[in-house]
């Protein structure tokens, strides 16, 4: 298409009155669902972009030079990508805030400009009629998509398999400010920023989909997130749309490559490592950390409620016994009213915890303290309160890319969720066995029961 053509084919859609499109107080049924944006690569005829462009601002009077033009080239790629990948049913997310778009964040390298040319810019694509808009409250992006008339013009002015997105830096980290900024080489070189480069470019070229829609480019990019510069804290891979994008339930559906898949995940993940730091083989308890005297009746209730109580026992900020006990029973009393099933867990308690005197009732605290004796190594050992849950996330973490790292190899794709990798089911025997050799080799120590180190599902 000319450049004469593309431009008369916009002259109808670009003329549509804004306040048609544009209202900060019409709430779009999409609004609340946003995905991040990403460097987008166009490789076809930069012509055909310039053209979209001089159209985009046409009637609103916006120079379009410098870096002003490259934001409004990375928003209208990033609009026509999420469009594409997810049928129109999802929008973009755009921060305009200061700190978003700080010299030296990722945020910044998408949009080199500052936060109040990045409002403006924003907002003037908003009035020009080919997206929809919902402002966002203050500390939130602010969401855009095309219209679909939009979108069919674009469709028809582009060739869309010139366009791709870059790989994401592989290593980041999360500085005082909330910015999630660059590794040094030599710290992401340590944390394997070379092994997950090319984990995204295997992935890049595998087809990965969900009922027949495959997922886009974007949606199978991983970073390695930090929580300090030192890379020593956290450390998880994040990105994938099978992590967070779909229901957990829904990932055994996945196809990969065509063919069924199975996931393999580690058994009492952060106890399993915590005990294995402690000197101690969680294998070869009769119980697992997750049982004590007050929850001893063998009811799946009983070990929900002490698997959420040391889950939130690892994630406590506290230092001291006392100020731990309190903020556990406070998360897991906020836990249970989000799940609509009270805050009250005394009730709850006297039902289902086995004592001779079954009328008797036994407060949250005394549970929580309950689970502290039994698992007092843990806690001399400082993994409960503290924040230890990032010590444990990064040793987590470095099992999965050292079991990654044996598959990329070989040229067969994987998808990490935190402590589980989904694989296509051809590779289930093996992936059991490297991850449980993995888990003895990160650890630093052999297991009694090395059956039980891994759990296989199967869809």
């Amino acid at each position: 298409m000319t450049q004469v053509e593309v431009q008369a084919t916009h002259k109808n859609l670009f003329s549509l009155p804004a306040k048609e499109i544009y209202s900060e107080e019409f709430v779009f049924e999409w609004y609340g669902i946003g995905d991040w944006a990403y460097p987008m690569i166009y490789t076809g005829d930069s012509t055909d972009i310039d053209s979209l462009l001089g159209e985009l601002v046409a009637d609103t009077g916006v120079s379009l030079k410098g870096k002003r033009k490259e934001v409004v080239t990375a928003l209208l790629l990033n609009l026509i990508n999420v469009h594409v990948y997810y049928q129109g049913e999802r929008a973009l997310t755009v921060f305009t805030d200061y700190h978003k778009l700080k010299k030296g964040t990722e945020y910044h390298d998408i949009f080199p400009v500052s936060g109040r040319i990045m409002g403006e810019l924003v907002h003037q694509v908003a009035q020009s009629g080919v997206v929809q808009y919902k402002k966002g409250i203050p500390g939130h992006g602010s969401k855009l998509k095309l219209t679909e008339d939009a979108f069919s013009c674009y469709m028809e002015a582009l060739n869309l398999n010139n366009l791709s997105a870059a790989l994401p830096t592989p290593v980041v980290y999360k500085d005082d400010q909330g910015r999630f900024l660059t590794a040094s080489n030599t710290t992401a070189r340590d944390a394997k920023g070379s092994l997950i480069t090319k984990v995204n470019e295997l992935l890049a070229d595998t087809d990965i989909s969900l009922n027949g829609q495959s997922f886009g480019p974007t949606q199978k990019m991983l970073q390695r997130k930090f929580s300090n510069k030192a890379c020593t804290e956290n450390g998880r891979l994040w990105g994938g749309y099978w992590q967070s994008g779909i229901e957990s339930e829904d990932r055994l559906k996945l196809l990969i490559n065509g063919n069924p898949v199975c996931e393999v995940d580690i058994n009492s993940t952060h106890p399993l490592i915590a005990y294995a730091m402690s000197g101690m083989d969680h294998t070869a308890f009769v119980h697992d950390a997750y049982w004590c005297e007050l929850l001893s009746g063998g009811h799946d209730e009983q070990r929900k409620l002490g698997k959420q109580i040391v889950l939130a026992l690892f994630n406590a900020n506290s230092t001291d016994r006392e100020s731990i006990v309190r903020e556990v029973a406070g998360v897991v009393r906020d836990q249970r009213e989000d799940n609509g099933e009270g805050r009250e867990l005394e009730i709850q308690c006297c039902r289902y915890i086995p004592k001779k005197e079954m009328s008797e009732r036994f407060k949250l605290e005394e549970v929580i303290n309950s689970l502290i004796d039994r698992n007092s190594i843990l806690f001399d050992n400082g993994w409960f309160g503290g924040e230890s849950w990032k010590r444990l996330n990064k040793i987590e973490s470095d099992i999965l890319l050292e079991v990654m790292g044996h598959f990329v190899r070989r040229g067969i794709p994987v998808l990490p969720v935190h402590d589980s990798i989904v694989i296509e089911r051809q590779y289930q025997e093996e992936l059991i066995k490297v991850y449980q050799d993995a888990i003895c080799k990160v650890l630093g120590r052999e297991f009694r029961h090395r059956d039980k180190l891994v759990s296989c599902s199967l869809g």
